[in-house]
């Protein structure tokens, strides 16, 4: 079977030890972006705006806050503009964010969850 870089994949027998090397093309050959420098990969994460107010969540495992946001993407000039709307997901208990806030989400176990917002919403 044939990689997206069209390098052949490595194949491994029981007792095998990984180089860095086939660590890194079965890295290539499952994930996305790398990370310059490390060769390893990192989940996509995306900037923009809520559309709608976040609230808390009130239990971290079960009753997880949602809210809309619109991704920005920039345009062929390096200007942010708005793209997709996705759907994030807050399992912090003691943070809430109202609706124009600039945040940031990650992919992370199946949802994309915020990991930073601006300490206020923008003025609409």
């Amino acid at each position: 079977m044939k990689n997206a870089g069209k390098k052949a994949a490595p194949t491994f027998q029981r007792g095998d030890r990984l180089k860095a090397s086939q660590l890194n093309a079965m890295a290539a050959a499952i994930n996305g972006q790398p990370v310059p420098g490390l060769e390893v990969f990192s989940p996509p994460r995306v900037m923009g705006k809520l559309t709608t107010d976040l609230g808390r969540a009130t239990a971290f495992t079960s009753n997880a806050a949602t809210a809309t946001m619109r991704v920005w993407r920039k345009d062929a000039s390096g200007t942010p503009v708005a793209a997709e709307t996705i759907t994030v997901v807050n399992r912090f208990m003691f943070i809430d964010l109202p609706s124009n806030t600039i945040v940031k989400a990650e992919w992370i176990e199946g949802e994309w969850q915020l990991y930073a917002a601006d300490c206020e919403a923008e003025p609409v």
